[in-house]
């Protein structure tokens, strides 16, 4: 059975990806209050950029970045780097931003955010597919490239179509995502409901789907385990 990550690093995974946009309820502040906060929450970011690094360089001094689950929890920590990244450049640089260059941003925190949450999948289903299997698995390389081809597929799915959208005039402009309109990235409710929320809520839900098969799965073992001591104990 391979090693996979501890429930602390659960802990900072989901701490790290709060699939709520942090900066939507604000939308009804007055820029100029609001504005005021950004170096703060740039900060913030950074914080979380500085403790990401760290997890990564703690993986490779431990060596840990060459089991399947570390380079699971390696991946999804170069996408919130990617992301935050971003998003600190967008807070302290947002007027000053061409728009084009304002839309690559965008788009390209969408595709990193949205891939952190699909790793998050394909954490939660190598786990249960760990607990569940009786032969260990030594096909790590293959499997990994299977995990990662997944990941960004599922990505590119979500991010391409909300990318024509926004460059055409196939939907009406209150259901298009608008990168790099209000921010750089999804600017308005709607769209962070239609093109962030429900597929991050979607993968959550599957989250969850996975932990309770995999729950499910201790709980037998568990159950198995103790009737085979007893069966030992009265043989003696």
């Amino acid at each position: 059975m391979e090693n996979f990550t501890s429930p602390s690093m659960f802990s900072f995974e989901f701490n790290e990806t709060n699939f709520t946009n942090p900066f939507e309820n604000l939308t009804t502040v007055p820029k100029p209050v609001l504005s005021k906060y950004y170096p703060f929450l740039a900060a913030e970011l950074g914080l979380s950029i500085l403790c990401s690094v760290i997890l990564i360089l703690v993986y490779v001094i431990i060596g840990e970045h060459k089991t399947l689950p570390g380079k699971n929890v390696i991946c999804i920590s170069f996408s919130l780097i990617v992301t935050y990244i971003l998003l600190t450049v967008d807070l302290l640089m947002r007027d000053r931003i061409p728009h084009s260059i304002c839309f690559t941003m965008g788009v390209t925190v969408q595709v990193t955010f949205l891939a952190t949450f699909f790793w998050t999948n394909v954490m939660s289903y190598d786990i249960m597919r760990t607990m569940a299997s009786v032969k260990p698995d030594t096909a790590r390389t293959s499997k990994f490239l299977k995990y990662s081809a997944y990941a960004w597929l599922m990505t590119l799915i979500c991010v391409l179509p909300a990318v024509v959208i926004d460059l055409t005039d196939i939907v009406p402009e209150e259901y298009r995502p608008k990168f790099g309109v209000k921010k750089c990235w999804l600017s308005g409710q709607l769209s962070f409901l239609l093109y962030f929320n429900l597929p991050v809520g979607l993968t959550l839900a599957s989250n969850c789907i996975f932990f309770v098969l995999t729950a499910r799965t201790i709980v037998r073992v568990r159950s198995a385990t103790a009737i085979l001591a007893a069966n030992r104990h009265k043989k003696r």
